[in-house]
């Protein structure tokens, strides 16, 4: 019995986001590389050692990468938004209380960057502003010397009301207090929602190890071929590298193929 295997060949840039099809139907999907660039296999390797968990950054989640990243937390203490990269691998506070009490007393502590969602600030006016001789409105940094003769000279003026825009504040205040009511009101949702979303980056990152360990063993073997001689190789095997070329090309393009070869007189005696 037969069966039929779709092909896709893709030959323009594709983008989008993947969503289970209804059954014998196609859906748009995202190409994370052209095969068509990938033009051996030393293109996935990489630096052996090379830590795939560090440097990390932290900062705030927008709605643009949303599975991006090893875990997710939820702040709202107030603390600075600002993005702050760090070495997890040099954290200290998670080392034995006796290595601790020792960073304390001779070194220096590395604990994870504080980040949140920042504070909420509003601009504060006042009625009056402080004048200059003459009447010049004072500006940061001006000084204005005060003797009795000018205790009857103007010290302050009084400015214009703002309604417009202190209507506006209110409005948005008052849109920023429902949003975080309805957000309260939703919190255990929330919570259920972001301990799965973490579970998912829990199970995706291990799998992320894996490849990622495969990626360096390609890069050290990548390294181990650069150093080799390929004149010295032609010498030691007697076979020269067009014929070598020539037969590893075959082996790789035909449709079946295998490969026999004895281990050694020390382990067959057909070696």
């Amino acid at each position: 019995m037969a069966t039929d295997v779709v092909t896709v060949i893709l030959d323009t840039a594709t983008i989008g986001f993947a969503s289970v099809p209804p059954y014998g139907e196609y859906v748009d999907f995202t190409v994370s590389d052209d095969p068509v660039s990938i033009s051996t296999y030393s293109d996935y390797g990489v630096p052996w050692g090379k830590n795939p968990m560090s440097p990390q950054t932290i900062g705030i989640m927008g709605s643009g990468p949303l599975g991006v990243g090893t875990f997710v937390v939820y702040d709202n203490s107030g603390i600075s938004s600002n993005t702050q990269s760090w070495k997890p691998e040099t954290r200290t506070d998670t080392a034995p209380e006796k290595a601790q009490k020792s960073i304390r007393k001779y070194g220096t502590e590395v604990l994870p960057p504080s980040v949140g969602a920042g504070r909420s600030h509003y601009w504060v006016g006042f009625s009056s502003t402080p004048v200059l001789l003459g009447g010049v409105i004072a500006v940061e940094g001006d000084s204005r010397i005060i003797q009795s003769t000018f205790l009857s000279s103007t010290l302050f003026e009084d400015l214009s009301t703002c309604s417009t825009e202190e209507a506006d504040l209110a409005a948005k205040i008052v849109t920023r207090d429902d949003l975080e009511s309805e957000f309260a009101s939703g919190i255990g949702t929330f919570a259920n929602t972001l301990s799965a979303s973490n579970a998912l980056r829990l199970e995706r990152q291990d799998f992320n190890k894996e490849i990622w360990g495969i990626r360096t063993m390609i890069g050290k073997m990548n390294d181990e071929i650069k150093k080799l001689n390929i004149d010295d190789l032609e010498k030691v095997c007697g076979v020269s590298r067009k014929l070598i070329k020539k037969a590893a090309t075959a082996y790789a393009t035909a449709k079946n193929s295998i490969e026999f070869h004895g281990l050694g007189v020390t382990e067959h005696t057909q070696g």
